[in-house]
């Protein structure tokens, strides 16, 4: 064993490379051009992540998670944002099953849809974050089908008191006939 130094004095001894320098700039280069792609495929990931709820885009955060993996990214980040893109993906599915069941509650004329199933629908796909214009128009359609179906039972009802009323006038006729 040498003298000793103290540890601001020990130097660490690397044996030489082939190639020289030149080979240990490309190592280097080829290391940082790593670590960029790397950077560059997490925080194309992160900002993925952190959109609103319910506005994520799943199939492209499943591109550039491939992307990220390819290129190295901790597995421990990988998984955090698998867990959010899962959880993303199954509130737009709910939302998407809530907006399609909306519409086949109010895909008929007006005076056909079925009221009580087109407000239940309704308060399903607001819970289910189904977007404030499209509950907007949903709802127009629901007092659109309203005020028909009334109408259409006003001019029922009104029908039915002009046959009533023809019924007696034809009784009262048919007791003259016969007393006449």
């Amino acid at each position: 064993m040498g003298p000793w130094l103290p540890p601001q004095f020990v130097c660490v001894v690397v044996p030489p490379l082939q190639g020289g320098l030149r080979k240990l700039r490309d190592v280097l280069a080829a290391a940082s051009e790593a670590q960029m792609r790397r950077d560059v495929a997490w925080a194309k990931l992160a900002a993925l992540a952190d959109a609103p709820s319910g506005e994520m885009d799943v199939e492209l955060a499943q591109e550039v998670f491939k992307e990220a993996w390819e290129a190295g990214v901790d597995e421990q980040k990988l998984e955090a944002v698998v867990e959010i893109v899962e959880r993303e993906a199954e509130v737009q599915a709910r939302r998407d099953d809530a907006l399609g069941a909306l519409n086949r509650e109010l895909n008929f004329d007006a005076t056909d849809i079925d009221i009580t199933g087109a407000r239940i629908a309704l308060v399903h796909a607001k819970g289910s974050g189904v977007s404030a214009e499209q509950l907007a128009l949903a709802q127009k359609l629901i007092e659109s089908a309203v005020a028909a179906q009334k109408k259409r039972e006003q001019e029922s009802e009104a029908l039915m008191d002009d046959i009533i009323a023809e019924e007696i006038d034809l009784e009262e006729l048919m007791g003259d006939i016969a007393a006449g």
